[in-house]
């Protein structure tokens, strides 16, 4: 599986931690306080390929510390909870961000790799990405 451990990472000057991933990948940011059934259940509901054929980069952001995020580095975990409305540490939640940078849709349960891979080839970038191919 693709996946990131997001731990913390520095927030960009924007006040957006992940802004430099913007127009470059999809990111599924899985909020978790420990290994949890619900995020065994996420990681293994999506296949390596569906994820890396939709520019998805899978993110595991922790109860605290920080998460190496390639392409951004060391995040605090406190900045993207921060940044994405997720305040409760104890809380399991799911999170689509679209290429734009936009919250395409958020769960407390795991989401099926249909229901999440319809979700993103239903958006109007990733038909154009797979007209281009």
């Amino acid at each position: 599986m693709v996946a990131a451990t997001v731990l913390g990472m520095a927030g960009a000057a924007s006040g957006e931690p992940l802004e430099g991933l913007r127009w470059q990948k999809r990111l599924l940011l899985v909020f978790t306080q420990g290994d949890t059934e619900r995020e065994r259940r996420q990681r293994d509901a999506l296949p390596d390929e569906g994820l890396r054929e939709r520019d998805m980069l899978l993110i595991r952001v922790p109860q605290d510390g920080e998460v190496s995020v390639p392409g951004v580095g060391a995040v605090p975990s406190a900045d993207i909870r921060s940044a994405y409305g997720v305040a409760d540490a104890a809380s399991f939640t799911v999170i689509l961000v679209g290429k734009d940078g936009g919250i395409k849709r958020r769960s407390s349960e795991p989401i099926a790799a249909r229901d999440l891979f319809g979700t993103v080839d239903a958006m109007p970038m990733r038909r154009q990405e797979t007209r281009g191919n």
